[in-house]
């Protein structure tokens, strides 16, 4: 398989570690594109020898988008359109999007995937579960004033410009770790993708979420996108709306489970994570800052009794979310291409 790449995302985007080297060789007519910087494929129309009937043909175009259903918020729309004329196939994270837009245009073009751990070989040394060193993670940026964060986010990790009292859960550590410049007042530590995956192993619960909050000027934008994805709204106790957003399936999630840390997600009205995973088996949910510290402490407090969940976990992973297992199901075995 031929494999492109124009990168717009952070230097910490896992798009940046995807090793194909396994495919070379094999799918030799499908050209495979990632990277926000990605509007058409360049080898289109490049003729190839079919090894199976010796008949030519052009390459087959596939892209990734992981940027969806926040791509759609920027000025690019326009690059969306030219994708959707110039690629076979694109292969994308949200759902709704790929219902939508292949009933617009009428035929299969959008593939839901799930994200694939992007290589086995940075899959870092599990501490035994007795010698991890922090109790609650959380990786990501964090937004002080977005509901999201102000309500859900930083009153779990008891950080933040506005002194969160984090309550029975202050006996525990707890780390926010981000991929860039501490920009948002919290005292996140910024670390690379591989020591991101490294402290995230160190680590006994990991804090999940498949939200994108929607504020500001990107409201109007959003509102647009009716018939494509929904835009969401979260409450507060009284039932009044806090906040809007999209979802989208998060790394993070992924991430934790192949870090055996066990993954404390978020229950929000989509429940994307179910797609791929099942909650009690795979992940646990939570429904508010409560509802966390309770179930945090009695994890953190009988850790033990939740050591074959992680482990069962991983190797469900390792069988199923890999790169290579990606490739298979979704490249190599798909008929049609």
């Amino acid at each position: 398989m031929r494999t492109h790449y124009a990168s717009r995302e952070q230097d910490y985007a896992p798009l940046h570690f995807f090793n194909w080297g396994f495919s070379d060789g094999v799918r030799e007519d499908v050209s495979f594109y990632t990277g926000h910087g990605t509007q058409q494929p360049d080898d289109a129309s490049e003729q190839i020898t079919c090894l199976t009937c010796g008949t030519n043909k052009t390459r087959t175009s596939i892209f990734m988008d992981l940027e969806v259903p926040n791509g759609l918020l920027s000025q690019e729309r326009i690059n969306w359109e030219l994708r959707e004329r110039n690629f076979d196939k694109i292969f994308t994270i949200e759902p709704e999007v790929v219902k939508n837009r292949n009933e617009e245009l009428g035929e299969e073009k959008y593939v839901y995937i799930p994200l694939p751990f992007p290589d086995i070989n940075l899959i870092p040394e599990h501490p035994d579960h007795d010698k991890k060193t922090c109790d609650i993670f959380y990786a990501g940026h964090v937004f002080q004033r977005l509901f999201l964060y102000q309500k859900i986010i930083l009153p779990i990790m008891g950080s933040g410009e506005l002194s969160y009292d984090p309550g029975p859960l202050k006996r525990f550590n707890r780390l926010i770790v981000s991929g860039g410049n501490s920009t948002h007042q919290t005292p996140e530590r910024d670390v690379s993708y591989q020591e991101k995956l490294s402290l995230n192993a160190d680590s006994r619960i990991t804090v999940g979420h498949s939200i994108i909050p929607i504020h500001g000027r990107w409201l109007g934008q959003a509102k647009k996108l009716s018939g494509i994805t929904t835009l969401r709204e979260l409450r507060n106790s009284q039932g009044d709306i806090e906040s809007n957003y999209i979802v989208q399936q998060k790394y993070r999630n992924i991430e934790a489970m192949f870090c055996k840390s066990l993954l404390l997600h978020f229950r929000d009205g989509s429940r994307i994570i179910e797609d791929f995973f099942e909650p009690d088996k795979h992940f646990i949910y939570f429904d508010s800052v409560e509802d966390f510290q309770e179930k945090a402490c009695y994890i953190l407090d009988h850790y033990d009794e939740y050591i074959p969940m992680i482990e069962d976990t991983f190797e469900y992973v390792m069988q199923n979310h890999t790169l290579e297992k990606f490739f298979e199901k979704y490249i190599f075995s798909i008929q049609g291409l």
